[in-house]
């Protein structure tokens, strides 16, 4: 698992990513910074691509790692981490600001995993 983290680096870093997010909400920590807050998003633009990490629940969090590894792995392995990072991020976008924009709260991979 190590050596296949090591040749998948975007989808270790997303995973990882979510994990921590989580340990640090459960852990008391603020994790306010990461969530996307349409009122604020002009000066918190990062907030469109940081929402993925912190998860919904931890049933939520397991639901995503399930399935971003296998998969994320997959098409990192094919695409490159270069191109995949940048169709992560699309993911992240385009998924977490249509949640916004139809007035939803936006959190975790889930829309990275279906993108």
């Amino acid at each position: 698992m190590i050596d296949q983290a090591q040749r998948n680096p975007v989808t270790t870093i997303l995973a990882v990513g979510a994990i921590a997010a989580f340990a640090a909400d459960l852990t008391g920590r603020s994790i306010t910074h990461l969530v996307l807050v349409p009122a604020l998003f002009e000066s918190q633009p990062w907030a469109l691509l940081t929402t993925i990490f912190p998860p919904g629940g931890p049933l939520h969090l397991l639901f995503n790692l399930y399935w971003i590894w296998p998969f994320g792995c997959a098409i990192e392995s094919r695409l490159g981490s270069a191109r995949y990072a940048v169709l992560a991020a699309a993911c992240a976008a385009v998924s977490m600001g249509s949640e916004v924009l139809v007035g939803n709260t936006a959190s975790g991979l889930s829309g990275v995993v279906y993108g």
